[in-house]
């Protein structure tokens, strides 16, 4: 699984990856962190705030 924050500018950080295999980690942080474009961020309460998103990650089995 990993998981990011959206800030309030729509900006990505503190990106977290949790996983089995490290190089796999690492490759799923680094393609996260290449993605340039600004995120629309969340609206609570007609407010703007910041967001955690969580998303599984599956790595294939070679066949």
């Amino acid at each position: 699984m990993f998981s990011f924050v959206i800030e309030r500018d729509g900006s990505m950080t503190d990106v977290k990856v949790t996983g089995l295999n490290e190089s796999f980690n690492a490759e799923v942080k680094r393609a996260v962190r290449s993605i340039k474009n600004k995120w629309n961020p969340a609206i609570y309460k007609g407010k703007i705030v910041r967001s955690r998103l969580n998303i599984p990650v599956f790595m294939a089995n070679k066949l």
